[in-house]
């Protein structure tokens, strides 16, 4: 996905899901549902990413896996705004955050909850805050894919707002942050000037 090749990414996340059901790995058809929600989401298809969102938050859930119900509440609140339902993204978004806060999971995906909220503040000022949070928590230590998702869309937001020295601030972070490794996608989100 992070080589900008949904097709392709999408056709493994499926056959990914069929592998993750033979050897019953619920842990990994969460992974490859991620997958899928991302694409749904990028493409704007609100009715595959709510789908594929709930079906992460169903198997989190059964699994007792906080991080991954983060994640999945989070993708889910990307896709109900993406639907038109935004009191149910904020809620679900709230619910997301919650247990970034409380259930120790805020290096697995703190930093992105905290960027997608940012997209869905209703005002400048709460999600220049988010996205300052979110800034403390990805340097205190964070997995890898919060670089990407957090600065993507910090990158969107501040667009948004006009706030060009902020935009390239993010831009140059990510840069930064992959390097030699960058990709189409990550590179399109460099690429602001």
């Amino acid at each position: 996905m992070l080589l900008g090749n949904y097709d392709v990414a999408l056709r493994e996340a499926n056959e990914a899901r069929a592998v993750a059901s033979r050897v019953g790995s619920e842990r990994a058809d969460i992974i490859a549902l991620n997958g899928i929600s991302s694409i749904a989401i990028d493409r704007g298809d609100a009715e595959a990413a709510i789908e594929s969102s709930r079906m992460i938050v169903e198997l989190a859930l059964r699994i007792g896996a906080p991080r991954f119900e983060a994640y999945g509440k989070n993708m889910l609140a990307q896709a109900l705004a993406l639907s038109g339902d935004m009191a149910a993204a904020h809620e679900t978004h709230a619910e997301a955050l919650d247990l970034v806060k409380n259930q120790g999971v805020s290096g697995f995906v703190g930093p992105w909850v905290l960027a997608s909220g940012a997209v869905l503040a209703d005002t400048a000022d709460e999600a220049r805050a988010l996205l300052e949070r979110g800034e403390v928590m990805l340097k205190s230590g964070a997995v890898a894919h919060n670089h990407f998702y957090f600065r993507r869309f910090a990158i969107d937001v501040l667009i948004e707002l006009e706030d060009w020295d902020q935009v390239r601030y993010h831009a140059k972070e990510l840069a930064e942050f992959v390097g030699e490794e960058a990709t189409e996608l990550t590179e399109f989100n460099q690429d602001i000037d």
